[in-house]
């Protein structure tokens, strides 16, 4: 579905059309002018084509002991051949070069990047990036650096939400590849953790088909590399994107090996990717069922106290139970307060205490992988506060206070998942306890050895006060529960 084939009341909101602000002048392909964009400077190597003060770069202002000494156990990695893929015909299109450049410099100009571990980017190769695509994905990918304007400028037309120029296909692998290099240097223990700050993004981009921004997916394919390589069992993915990651979801609906969770704005199936496949509803499928955990927003200026009252609720619960070796959050800044797209009022101070408290479920091992975000600043301040929570910064206490209409999507996303995590008991109404006891208990009855006598082993009897399970074994021995009141059980070998 190619957003430019339908009206603008049909199509999904949240993700601008193909040409920007333009997108609804008539562009002449016959006589088409490409704009030249500014050869982008070496972030990590040039600090003079930043063009920051050189006082600035040699302050030593707001650098904490603690992001002091943290000895480089945080990895970055970037590569400005990121930057090549741009829009042929506007330089106001939303997903656009600066938005990896703007926070480069933000986090050399604070000297972040001084305390952190820089890691040696590289393309994603074949084998790696058909583990999530067909090859025929790649091999469309492959054929843009050989397109004229006319046949570039058809792709994006023909597809939803993307836009193509002759360097895409090398960037993508150098976005996918770079989350390589870093995921390989966190699960070799060259590092701790670390942030990788690269476009084009990569969540909307499913199997075999580019979209939403995307052509491939970066932390799908992050994942696979882990699972393969390392031996890596759970593997869980976050995404804070204030859209729905409908490719990582599609990667991994049959996998209990990753646990998805999302955050985003699903405005009753009306908000960017669109559709059903954003409801809570969708848990996941065969033996990834129970796996995947949608949490949808309905409207706009969900805040900081939203965010943490699903934390609370449902993701750390789920997350500590799940007990992952490693966490991936897809960080997609335009759920942040100023987004043109997301309208939502999340701060960088949020950002921050999200990326702690997830630190917390897997000993530290937290990959950062940049997805959207649209506001300059707003992705600037919420990549570098998320790394300063990586390295060990505290965080803030934010109260876990929801909107009426947050409580209400946070209780229906936990009226579908809260059968399949012993942590969400409390979520779950009586008839579903009396289900699940009645459940346990005939499968006990079922499964308890019997006696040397041949008679079989007394089932649990249920006293008017006290649920009384009346025989279990211990040390090889069976045991036999006897209630002597309602407050003295005893104990005896059978």
């Amino acid at each position: 579905m190619g957003v430019t084939e339908s009206n603008e009341d049909d199509r999904p909101d949240g993700h601008d059309t193909q040409n920007g602000d333009h997108a609804n002048e008539p562009i002449d392909i016959e006589n088409i002018d490409v704009i030249e964009h500014e050869t982008v400077p070496s972030v990590i190597d040039d600090l003079e084509k930043l063009n920051i003060p050189k006082d600035a770069a040699d302050s030593d202002e707001e650098i904490s002991p603690v992001l002091k000494t943290s000895g480089r156990q945080t990895g970055i990695v970037y590569d400005d051949i990121m930057t090549s893929h741009h829009h042929l015909f506007t330089q106001s299109h939303p997903e656009r070069p600066n938005r990896v450049i703007r926070t480069m410099e933000l986090l050399k100009q604070s000297r972040l990047l001084s305390c952190l571990h820089t890691v040696t980017p590289r393309d994603v190769t074949f084998q790696e990036a058909t583990a999530c695509h067909t090859p025929d994905h790649w091999n469309f990918l492959a054929s843009l650096p050989d397109m004229k304007n006319r046949e570039l400028y058809a792709v994006g037309e023909s597809h939803d939400s993307i836009y193509v120029n002759n360097s895409t296909f090398s960037a993508a692998k150098r976005a996918a590849g770079s989350l390589l290099a870093l995921t390989e240097d966190v699960l070799s223990g060259k590092v701790r953790n670390g942030a990788a700050v690269i476009r084009p993004p990569g969540h909307h981009c499913e199997a075999d088909y580019p979209m939403g921004f995307c052509f491939l997916g970066n932390v799908p394919i992050a994942c696979h590399y882990a699972m393969t390589n390392y031996n890596v069992k759970r593997i869980l993915v976050f995404d804070w994107d204030i859209h729905h990651g409908n490719g990582t979801q599609q990667m991994f609906y049959n996998d209990n090996r990753v646990l998805y969770i999302s955050i985003h704005r699903y405005d009753n199936g009306g908000f960017y990717p669109g559709g059903s496949r954003m409801s809570s509803e969708m848990v996941g499928k065969g033996v990834g069922e129970g796996y995947n955990l949608n949490i949808g927003w309905n409207g706009t200026h969900k805040t900081d106290g939203d965010y943490m009252a699903a934390f609370h609720a449902l993701i750390l619960p789920i997350a500590h139970e799940f007990q992952p070796e490693l966490v991936f959050i897809s960080a997609g800044f335009d759920s942040g307060l100023g987004d043109p797209l997301g309208r939502c009022d999340v701060t960088s101070e949020c950002y921050g205490l999200m990326t702690s408290l997830l630190r917390n479920t897997c000993n530290g091992r937290v990959i950062i992988a940049l997805e959207g975000g649209y506001n300059l600043s707003t992705v600037a301040n919420g990549m570098k506060t998320s790394i300063e929570a990586l390295m060990g910064e505290s965080q803030n206490s934010i109260a876990p206070i929801p909107s009426i209409s947050a409580e209400q999507s946070i209780q229906l996303a936990a009226k579908h998942i809260c059968k399949y995590w012993q942590s969400l008991w409390y979520h779950r109404d009586a008839s579903d306890v009396t289900d699940r006891r009645a459940e346990e208990e005939e499968e006990e009855e079922e499964s308890f050895p019997v006696r040397e006598d041949g008679v079989a082993a007394p089932t649990a009897a249920i006293d008017s006060t006290f649920e009384v399970i009346s025989n279990f074994r211990f040390r090889g021995e069976v045991l036999k529960v006897e209630m002597v009141s309602n407050i003295s059980p005893r104990i005896r070998v059978i």
